[in-house]
């Protein structure tokens, strides 16, 4: 029996220090975070807090941003981890791609929660992916006169809609050129038979007048 409630104990104080909380939606969670990309996990290391407590580290590289924070214009970015249970830091996996939202972050290091809406890319539905890309178009025309250049370029890839298909720019660029370039060519060949026509015709009426011309008899 003494047994049984040193057990129950020990599962009561474990539940007590596990991380409890719910994720925001996706708009909340872009506006919490200070930072939102898409990373892929390059390297993870062994590292101590200044506290001395060991820390998991993670090398993100960055593949595509919705959100940077103020002067942030690098293509890694360092996550650290606390080691153990009972505590709300997100672990990554080496070689696994994720979608990141970042906690505000403590000088070179960077830290996300599973209280946020970070997870593996392949989980993450197609409709968060475009209230992001939304999201993101809001930030820049609110921000964009407050960040540097570099922040506004790195990882952004914009794509275009067009007839139920994503295309990029340049390739959206190049089809309104053919389609301009075909345009003009069908207006000069209207132009041409106009012309013709308008020629047909002047002669046409030109041979009428001569074929009528009245003969007149010498007195």
């Amino acid at each position: 029996m003494k047994n049984f409630i040193l057990v129950l104990l020990l599962i009561l104080a474990g539940n007590a220090f596990a991380c409890e909380c719910f994720q925001p939606s996706v708009q909340i969670g872009y506006t919490e975070a200070e930072n939102v990309f898409i990373g892929k996990v390059m390297g993870v290391s062994d590292g101590y807090s200044k506290s001395g407590e060991p820390l998991l580290l993670y090398n993100v590289a960055l593949i595509h941003t919705y959100k940077l924070g103020d002067d942030r214009k690098d293509d890694h970015y360092t996550f650290y981890a606390e080691r153990g249970d009972g505590n709300c830091h997100y672990e990554f996996k080496l070689g696994e791609t994720y979608l990141i939202y970042t906690d505000k972050s403590s000088g070179v290091l960077f830290h996300t929660t599973i209280c946020t809406r970070t997870k593996l890319l392949p989980l993450v539905q197609k409709d968060e992916l475009n209230q992001l890309e939304q999201l993101r178009l809001l930030f820049l025309t609110k921000n964009l006169g407050s960040l540097p250049l570099e922040s506004v370029s790195i990882g952004y890839k914009t794509t275009i809609s067009k007839n139920g298909k994503e295309i990029s720019p340049d390739q959206a660029v190049d089809e309104l050129l053919i389609e301009v370039i075909t345009l003009s060519i069908v207006i000069i060949m209207l132009l041409i038979i106009i012309l013709i026509l308008t020629i047909f015709l002047i002669k046409t009426k030109r041979q009428l007048k001569t074929s009528i011309k009245p003969n007149t008899a010498p007195k």
